[in-house]
């Protein structure tokens, strides 16, 4: 006889169903022993039945016999007490072989149950494992990003630092063109003012006012020069300039050999003086003469 199973479907937990199967067809083989008992005592029971029966027959067919139908009556009876007392006990093996075989059938039913249960953690086991598989794989993209925005800051970071560096020596090189395109004046200030400083952005210059020192005490006498070429003066030209306008002289000349060329300004136009005195009268003119005058003051 083929093993019955009651685990037909596939499991997330192969062993724990294994052995419930296992446990299971344990149970029933022995449910089935105890059945097959029950079966021979109830088969034992019939059997006393039937002798009880031939025992009746056998007592009312010995009735004319009484010696000997006493005898077997009692035989009889004594027999059908063993066998109702077998029967009883047959009953009670029964009795206890069906409540052997509840209660392994409630085991086995427990045995399903744990199993099944057994299934059921095993299926969460197995979802809670794919669960923390993808939140370990999403640990790993996220540490990947991460890694991945710390090298772009490490790059940014050092280009920052290259251009940090560019603008210094930019700096630096304007600090060195301004410094060398610096230029100075000086003026001498009066003597007992005070040094002064100042400095212009737009031309880049420094102005140094320094006053002038005290004058010193006068020096000994030098000794007496060599005697030089006697110069010489000459008059140039004279001209006649504007009225109102400055006169001016010019050495046309050299230091030892001057010449002077004078411009002198013309006068003012003086005042009108007194009329004279009346000349003489003049010859009398002839005809020809007067006409020509009455013409022009016509």
């Amino acid at each position: 006889m083929a093993k019955s199973s009651v685990f037909q479907g596939t499991g997330t937990n192969p062993v724990a169903i294994s052995t419930a199967q296992t446990e299971l067809d344990n149970l029933v083989a022995a449910a089935r022993v105890e059945k097959e008992a029950a079966e021979v005592a109830r088969s034992g029971a019939e059997s006393a039945e039937a002798n009880t029966t031939t025992a009746a027959a056998q007592a009312a067919a010995s009735a004319s016999a009484a010696s000997t139908s006493e005898s077997n009556a009692a035989t009889s009876a004594a027999n059908v007490a063993v066998s109702e007392a077998n029967a009883a006990s047959s009953a009670n093996a029964a009795a206890t072989s069906a409540s052997a075989a509840s209660t392994s059938a409630t085991n086995a039913s427990s045995s399903a149950t744990s199993a099944s249960t057994s299934e059921t953690n095993a299926s969460t086991s197995a979802a809670n494992a794919a669960t923390s598989e993808t939140n370990a794989s999403t640990s790993a993209t996220n540490a990947s990003n991460s890694a991945t925005a710390a090298a772009t800051s490490a790059t940014n970071a050092a280009t920052s630092e290259t251009n940090a560096a560019a603008s210094a020596a930019s700096a630096a090189s304007q600090v060195t063109n301004k410094f060398a395109a610096i230029t100075t004046s000086t003026t001498t200030g009066a003597a007992g003012t005070n040094a002064a400083v100042s400095y212009s952005s737009g031309t880049n210059n420094f102005a140094f006012t320094v006053p002038q020192g005290a004058t010193g005490a006068t020096g000994a006498t030098g000794a007496t020069g060599a005697t030089g070429t006697a110069a010489t003066i000459a008059v140039g030209t004279v001209s006649t300039g504007a009225a109102g306008s400055s006169a001016t002289i010019t050495n046309s000349g050299t230091s030892g050999a001057a010449t002077f060329d004078f411009v002198i300004p013309r006068g003012d136009v003086g005042a009108t003086g007194a009329t004279g005195a009346t000349g003489p009268q003049g010859p009398a003119g002839s005809d020809a003469d007067a006409i020509p005058m009455a013409i022009a003051l016509g």
